[in-house]
């Protein structure tokens, strides 16, 4: 039986030493990349993400859209776009018509019954006002549905919240103004009472009202429009100033009150954040006067 022959050396190897065994390469150590979340919904319009889209493409200008794939836009620029403004937001010239149309209402009522108005008549114009904020609701649409579909319930709890400390401020404000100037304080709730109106009208008039319309058109509406023209922050200045405006009375408390509602909007991509804060504002307003009464 033949013993098994060795191997032959191989001929590069020096007679009486072994063949060296080569190691495996180790592979280079790679730190991992932290995987940034992927949003549900534009952070801006409340539009349902896509995950493949680098920029929504529902807030891009026209001109920055190259091409159409699948029906849905695709944006092809290499140099980043601040997707600040909404294309399809009011244009400059229908924010306007808007804002004093809306401001119309209450200027005509002044000078036509030199501010005493029955119960009924501040309710006509109410009314009148909605129908002017829905038509113009009903012509940007798509403005609207991105921020009203999108709920963003955290920063809804912090703006009913916020809505506390700011109703105090106005409170306090007000009170020291009456009395600065003179002026007994008046409850305007007490008129609907005296009028045979019961509190369901009160917070339809004081609180519901207020609340939705003046947000869809400040927030919804004139905000977006602004900002096809300024910087976000410059848009949410403006507006609120245009809010003040139409609230001479507590014009300071509420210029910052409209930057607050701006800031939820931008901040939440959403429109309720804004609404709840206006209506927990204003519920608190009617509480306390229904208390002190």
């Amino acid at each position: 039986m033949q013993e098994p022959q060795d191997a032959a050396p191989h001929p590069d190897t020096p007679a009486g030493s072994s063949p060296e065994v080569a190691e495996p390469l180790a592979a280079p150590l790679t730190p991992a990349l932290p995987v940034e979340p992927v949003p549900k919904f534009c952070a801006r319009c409340g539009v349902k993400w896509d995950p493949a889209w680098q920029t929504c493409p529902s807030c891009l200008p026209p001109s920055t859209v190259d091409s159409i794939a699948g029906g849905i836009r695709v944006h092809q620029a290499t140099r980043r776009i601040e997707p600040d403004a909404d294309p399809n937001a009011p244009g400059l010239a229908a924010s306007l018509w808007l804002y004093f149309l809306f401001l119309a209402t209450s200027l005509f009522a002044m000078f036509a019954y030199a501010g005493e108005l029955t119960v009924r008549q501040v309710l006509a114009i109410q009314a009148l006002d909605t129908l002017i904020v829905l038509a113009f609701a009903v012509v940007f649409f798509t403005v609207l549905i991105g921020p009203l579909r999108r709920l963003s319930l955290g920063y809804t709890a912090l703006a009913a919240l916020i809505g506390i400390p700011s109703m105090a401020f106005a409170w306090v404000f007000v009170s020291a103004l009456h009395n600065l100037v003179g002026f007994e304080s008046a409850y305007e709730t007490q008129g609907y009472f005296d009028a045979g109106y019961g509190w369901a009208v009160v917070m339809i008039s004081f609180v519901i009202q207020p609340a939705v319309v003046e947000e869809v058109m400040f927030r919804g509406l004139i905000l977006p429009g602004l900002q096809r023209f300024m910087k976000t922050r410059d848009a949410v200045i403006v507006s609120s100033a245009l809010f003040s405006v139409i609230h001479l009375t507590v014009a300071i408390p509420q210029f910052l009150m409209g930057l607050v509602a701006g800031w939820l909007r931008v901040k939440s991509g959403s429109l309720w954040p804004c609404i709840v804060f206006h209506a927990v504002h204003n519920g608190l307003v009617v509480g306390v006067e229904g208390w002190l009464m």
